[in-house]
């Protein structure tokens, strides 16, 4: 029985089941607040949740008939992120099978994917190891750079792609080197960079991250839509958020904005918990920040960009595109950086330019030094020059200690907006508060982000519409 397009696309979607994304409650964990807002715009994360319902019911639709197989494709490549696990014998394995040779165009083995041209989102997810990497149904172990290179040969045309390591601070610098120089080998061997307008690098350091930026997107960076760099090596003193808790840190980095001395043994008289890694020794964050703020300046097309540093990088740094080709952002993401007020309205709204685009902004642990104005200035900005803002999230904002400003509750686990007693500060966020208590009018209705921050000096406990 023939159905018409409509119905066919909406049965599909049914199966599918790609949720609306949704900003959910926050937890004691700081770090789950910064990942809501690109997964909410990029929904990598809601895609793999669903791979089952993919794989299962969708797949099994393909056998209907030529034309529905022509829509589960369609929907698939609309849906399906292939994440390959290369501490996994098992994924390792299920990617070279279900992937087609290079020359073929229809997949081989169990037949998973109809055709190569599905996989346009990909995800990498390096293991510990960088040699003898034991593939399933494979007789022989593989080096990094061999097998990612199998497997983008196998691919079509990525349009999204992402370098996700393991969080924490045990990666070996050699094996993390590695692991970039197949990414920047691959590419170069395949030209997979043409269609990529989404790139994700949660890396160990800065210096990976411009290389891995610099090996995905060597001359390409106009074409970049979406971008998230989040930097994941927290050791040593001024990365960690428990050692600036403590009250022994007093006399030494009390903002975590210092660099660090090059000889650690010294300064570990308080506790040994706080060095650097192997590898942040040899690849500091904040020495090698410029390296990666020199290339985001060609990012003129940018319309998502999220930030997210260990140690305080510093927002100043960053040159700023100023040409009035820059699209402007619709949605921004910032977290653990130094700045002034100047980079963070640039990002918000080029100064001059047509009415800022931003629909979606998070903030989340940022500090202003001395004299770089206030946060008032920004929230104000907000207020004046972004009617289009849907979603809002500020949490932890914060002044370096001798701007005299802070009030003391700069620890996330206060769970303060902002770290101000000061009216110019708290009185354009109470109006921001109050402006989307009545753009969502009764508090039933009020999401969990404006609840959170209304909870923030009880700002909407005697709230009334």
């Amino acid at each position: 029985m023939h159905l018409p397009a409509e119905i066919i696309t909406q049965i599909l979607e049914e199966l599918i089941n790609v949720p609306e994304a949704k900003f959910y409650p926050f937890d004691v964990d700081w770090y789950f607040s910064r990942r809501i807002l690109w997964d909410d715009v990029i929904c990598t994360d809601h895609y793999d949740r669903h791979r089952i319902n993919i794989d299962q019911s969708a797949l099994a639709l393909r056998l209907i008939s030529r034309e529905w197989n022509r829509w589960v494709t369609a929907v698939m490549q609309k849906h399906l992120t292939w994440k390959v696990d290369f501490g996994s014998a098992e994924s390792l394995g299920k990617a070279l099978i279900c992937l087609p040779e290079p020359n073929e165009g229809r997949a081989q083995g169990n037949g998973l994917l109809p055709t190569r041209e599905i996989v346009r989102r990909l995800v990498i997810k390096p293991g510990k190891e960088a040699h003898d990497i034991p593939v399933s149904g494979q007789p022989q172990k593989w080096n990094i750079k061999d097998l990612l290179l199998q497997l983008f040969r196998r691919l079509g045309h990525v349009e999204s792609f992402s370098l996700h390591f393991p969080p924490g601070n045990s990666n070996d610098p050699d094996v993390a080197n590695s692991v970039v120089e197949a990414v920047a080998h691959c590419f170069h061997q395949t030209n997979s960079s043409g269609r990529i307008t989404s790139l994700q690098l949660k890396v160990p350091s800065t210096y990976h991250a411009a290389q891995a930026f610099k090996a995905v997107q060597p001359d390409k960076s106009v074409q970049l839509r979406n971008l998230l760099i989040e930097i994941l090596d927290s050791s040593g003193r001024s990365g960690s958020r428990d050692f600036l808790e403590e009250s022994y840190h007093e006399d030494e980095d009390v903002d975590g904005t210092a660099e660090e001395s090059g000889d650690d043994t010294a300064a570990l008289d308080y506790d040994s918990s706080f060095d650097r890694s192997p590898l942040q020794r040899r690849y500091p964050n904040r020495r090698h920040q410029m390296e990666l703020w020199r290339l985001l300046k060609p990012c003129i097309n940018l319309e998502t960009l999220s930030i997210q540093g260990t140690h305080y990088l510093d927002l100043d740094q960053l040159p700023l595109p100023d040409s009035p080709d820059f699209v402007g952002l619709r949605v921004l993401s910032l977290g653990r950086l130094y700045g002034s007020v100047t980079p963070i309205q640039k990002l918000i709204k080029l100064f001059g330019g047509p009415p800022a685009r931003l629909q979606k902004l998070i903030i989340d642990d940022v500090k202003l030094p001395m004299d770089r104005g206030i946060w008032g200035t920004i929230l104000r900005f907000l207020l004046e020059e972004c009617p289009n803002i849907e979603l809002l999230f500020l949490y932890n904002l914060s002044y370096f200690v001798e701007v005299g400003r802070a009030c003391g509750l700069s620890s996330p686990e206060d769970g303060t907006v902002i770290d101000s007693s000061e009216d110019d500060d708290l009185e354009p966020l109470n109006e921001l508060v109050h402006g989307f208590a009545d753009k969502f009018g009764s508090s039933d209705t009020w999401p969990y982000w404006l609840r959170e921050m209304g909870q923030d000096r009880d700002i909407l406990e005697d709230y009334q519409k």
